[in-house]
Formats: structure tokens, C-alpha cells, sequence
């Protein structure tokens, strides 16, 4: 016996069923960051990424 949990995976098939009958996305289905951000263009998408890797950039020096 393992100590690893069960891991259910889905074919991509049963995950689309899933999904069939889901109504498309809202405007309001963006994601949000921690600080509150709305990540709801490609340019805010972007510049949060830029954020991410300046952060992680001074971490490591």
C-alpha cells in the first residue's frame, strides 16, 4: 500500500461533459489576485507576470 492519495484524472472527454450545460463565462469571470487586482485584460495579465518575476528576481540575490 501507498502513502500517496488517490488522484482521480479525467479524460478530456469526461471533463467537456462535465462542462456541456455550463453557461458561457460572465465579464465578471476573471481571476483576482491576493491585493485585489482584477486580471481581466491581456495587458493586466501581463504586468502582474512582470510583477511576479521582479519579486522573485530580488528574492534570489
Amino acid at each position: 500500500m501507498t502513502d500517496v492519495p488517490f488522484e482521480r484524472v479525467l479524460t478530456r472527454e469526461e471533463f467537456n461533459e462535465m462542462l456541456r450545460d455550463a453557461p458561457p463565462p460572465s465579464s465578471d469571470d476573471v481571476s483576482i489576485t491576493s491585493d485585489g487586482r482584477r486580471l481581466d485584460s491581456k495587458e493586466a495579465v501581463l504586468e502582474f507576470f512582470a510583477q511576479l518575476e521582479t519579486e522573485l528576481a530580488s528574492k534570489g540575490t
